[in-house]
């Protein structure tokens, strides 16, 4: 049950690295 866990914990961010990375692309090719 632990380890479970912490892999949806160690998830998370990772997709909000996704997330914030798609942004800055985004920002950099719409002058």
């Amino acid at each position: 049950m632990l380890p479970k866990r912490l892999n949806a914990t160690r998830e998370l961010p990772k997709q909000e690295m996704l997330k914030a990375r798609r942004k800055i692309v985004e920002r950099l090719f719409s002058f």
